[in-house]
């Protein structure tokens, strides 16, 4: 009598967990999210494609809108939606080597998909680049300390070289500068600004920053 009674509460078990077993199938394959990506629905998926597929539907943005470098799911289970929330990467400047793309304010490359960003400062680099893929965080954070000098001072900038020593050579109208993004690029701007106001009268044509407690002049 008592392993008859073990074995139809083993049985019930199997059962329950049969039931469950198939809710959670009818869940995945059956129930449908709305997904939206920049407040438009632009698909309809199973919960099952949504967790196992995301790689596929992220590509298909990706590909195109190369400005987007993340996207973060928002579920709204109440409602069966999904909010695709992308983070873009706004273009700064058009860097080329064999190639152009363009550079992001972080120091994100990414193909050029429109022409609608044609007046973007030039970087020219000796260094080979590739597109969905990061600046050297030094060189980054050199031009970011350029451009906003160039926009306090104010100087204009015609184009940026990176160097194959990863120097950085910056033309202006009347005269170019050579920083070094691996040294203190604060301390050689402030070398930069001092000759500016005190050269009036010396004629040259390239500033040279790149050694502390030395300004060179050619």
């Amino acid at each position: 009598m008592r392993k008859r009674k073990q074995r139809l509460f083993s049985n019930y078990k199997l059962i329950i967990l049969s039931i469950f077993l198939l809710f959670l199938l009818m869940l995945l394959f059956f129930v449908k999210f709305d997904v939206y990506f920049e407040n438009q629905k632009f698909k309809s998926l199973s919960a099952f494609e949504i967790l196992f597929l995301k790689n596929e539907l992220l590509k298909e943005i990706f590909e195109n809108n190369p400005e987007i470098i993340k996207i973060d799911l928002i579920y709204d289970f109440k409602n069966l939606k999904v909010f695709l929330k992308p983070v873009t990467e706004n273009p700064v400047a058009i860097i080329c080597s064999s190639k152009c793309f363009y550079l992001g304010e972080h120091g994100y490359i990414y193909e050029i998909k429109n022409e609608n960003n044609k007046n973007l400062l030039p970087i020219i680099s000796y260094r080979e680049i590739y597109p969905n893929s990061y600046l050297d965080p030094q060189i980054t954070s050199a031009l970011s300390y350029i451009f906003e000098y160039s926009n306090i001072a104010p100087l204009p900038l015609k184009r940026i070289l990176i160097m194959t020593n990863k120097d950085l050579k910056i033309e202006t109208k009347n005269f170019s500068f050579l920083i070094d993004p691996y040294k203190d690029v604060q301390n050689q701007l402030k070398k930069l600004q001092y000759v500016i106001k005190n050269s009036q009268n010396i004629n040259y044509s390239q500033i040279d920053l790149r050694i502390p407690g030395r300004i060179y002049l050619k």
